[in-house]
């Protein structure tokens, strides 16, 4: 399940120290580091929180810190030359930087959770969804524009329409966004707001409707279908025989040499 990496023997220490905190021990070990991290912060808001839990987390959080700071000290210091060359590197250093200059961002250091990704990349499973996101990242591009310009079009017209009788749903563009965000996901969308605008606009669920059919059963299924036909191209890639892109390789290059032996006995 995890990435691997075989050290020789005969390599020198400090070789060995820089495989170990990229795929080794070390590695696994700073992960575990921020996940006990998290769930050090997990306690707040719960009855665990009190002063006593403020005190020690001010505490806790210097000790992970000194360990975070530690290892990028670790990775600059055995492999000055390649720390640069591995951009979880650069975005675990911007992450401690900020987090020094304001204090009360350190919640941006649960980001490191994400520079363990590729921890996992010989795993099959989680091998196949990123491929399968990566894959899908175009047209879901595309979709999210789609969608953000008809959420936006219609929250400029909601807010003209409606926006002095409901102020609390439609009083400027922000609202009316989240509003119709809300009623794109078919939340209280009928009796908490569209049946009490009905009572003084009584053609407004024409509004409404045309917005439900466009987003949430238009463009919104648009993000499902991507993501079926991305998966469905990860594995049919994945599952080709190896031969037989050879076999279609070779035959291509064939066709190719015909080619060029038919024009040249064209020309002479």
């Amino acid at each position: 399940m995890f990435k691997t990496y075989d050290t020789d023997r005969n390599q020198p220490w400090h070789q060995k120290l820089h495989h170990s905190l990229l795929y080794g021990w070390l590695h696994h070990f700073f992960m575990a580091l921020i996940v006990l991290y998290a769930l050090s912060l997990s306690f707040y808001g719960t009855p665990f929180h009190s002063d006593f839990y403020e005190k020690l987390n001010l505490v806790v959080d210097d000790i992970f810190l000194g360990f975070f700071v530690l290892e990028l000290i670790l990775k600059v210091l055995v492999a000055p030359k390649e720390f640069s060359k591995y951009p979880w590197n650069l975005m675990d250093l911007g992450i401690l930087v900020v987090t020094f200059i304001t204090p009360h961002a350190k919640i941006l250091r649960l980001l490191r959770l994400f520079i363990y990704i590729h921890t996992f990349v010989n795993n099959s499973v989680i091998n196949r969804v990123v491929h399968t996101f990566i894959h899908s990242l175009p047209t879901l591009g595309v979709s999210t524009f789609i969608l953000s310009s008809v959420i936006f079009s219609y929250g400029l017209f909601s807010t003209h329409m409606f926006g002095g009788q409901f102020p609390e749903f439609f009083g400027h563009v922000g609202r009316s966004i989240y509003t119709l965000f809300q009623i794109m996901t078919l939340e209280s969308w009928s009796a908490g707001v569209v049946r009490p605008i009905m009572e003084i606009y009584p053609w407004a669920w024409v509004v409404f409707i045309s917005f439900i059919l466009l987003s949430t059963y238009g463009l919104t299924n648009i993000f499902v279908g991507a993501i079926v036909n991305a998966m469905t191209f990860v594995d049919n890639s994945q599952s080709a025989d190896p031969t037989i892109k050879d076999l279609k390789t070779q035959i291509e290059e064939l066709k190719t040499l015909i080619l060029k032996q038919e024009s040249n006995k064209i020309k002479k």
